[in-house]
């Protein structure tokens, strides 16, 4: 049985067809309590952007255990946090200070989402005898370490993938294992989005159960 025992990050993701306004999202940000980017507006146009740590993406605002940050050239908004909740949370603030700023409603503007979620499970995922005495000396289990969206294409809009990682320094009776969770979709299942997001460690223990079902 694979249980989960703790979720590490919960990440929401979306792809904008426009660049995003940063100096808008900035403003509204501040007036919500993050501490935010430097930014200043250049004479020549444009405005350059003082992240709060160096190291791309561009961090631009943090408030607790949450940060945002943004990918330019690839129009990606990131929002990360160890809390589903507050990562929820932050989304909401990032679309109400867009708007608060005039943009166009984030709904007409975001191409689609993807939800990443980094857990630690432990447990046994079972695992087939390969007989290989006569080959290299030794014989090998065969363990299952991933699930992906039935007919689905992970070149798409829609994907749903989860890879099992055994931790190998943790390796043995009590094995932990990390967990990585995609699940990528369009804008017409944003409720759907929200529910996973606001709820990442039901979601990741009841998929846990039922992959355990399966392999045992």
């Amino acid at each position: 049985m694979l249980h989960v025992d703790s979720i590490d990050v919960v990440s929401l993701r979306t792809v904008w067809m426009l660049p995003v306004d940063v100096p808008a999202l900035l403003a509204g940000l501040g007036k919500r309590g993050y501490n935010t980017a430097r930014i200043r507006s250049k004479v020549e146009g444009g405005y350059e952007i003082s992240p709060l740590l160096p190291s791309p993406p561009l961090f631009l605002a943090a408030k607790g255990s949450v940060e945002i940050l943004y990918e330019p050239a690839r129009r990606i908004l990131i929002i990360e946090g160890s809390s589903g909740p507050d990562v929820l949370s932050a989304h909401a603030d990032v679309e109400s200070a867009l708007r608060e700023g005039g943009c166009i409603e984030p709904a007409q503007a975001i191409l689609f989402y993807e939800v990443l979620v980094k857990a630690v499970a432990s447990g046994s995922i079972g695992g087939k005898k390969v007989s290989l005495s006569d080959v290299i000396g030794t014989d090998m289990i065969a363990i299952q370490t991933r699930l992906v969206m039935e007919n689905g294409n992970p070149n798409s809009v829609k994907w749903t993938d989860l890879d099992i990682r055994p931790i190998w320094t943790r390796w043995g009776k009590n094995a932990q294992y990390e967990l990585i969770f995609i699940y990528r979709t369009g804008i017409e299942e944003r409720d759907k989005i929200e529910r996973i997001v606001g709820n990442a460690d039901g979601v990741l223990k009841e998929i846990a159960r039922k992959f355990s079902e399966v392999i045992t």
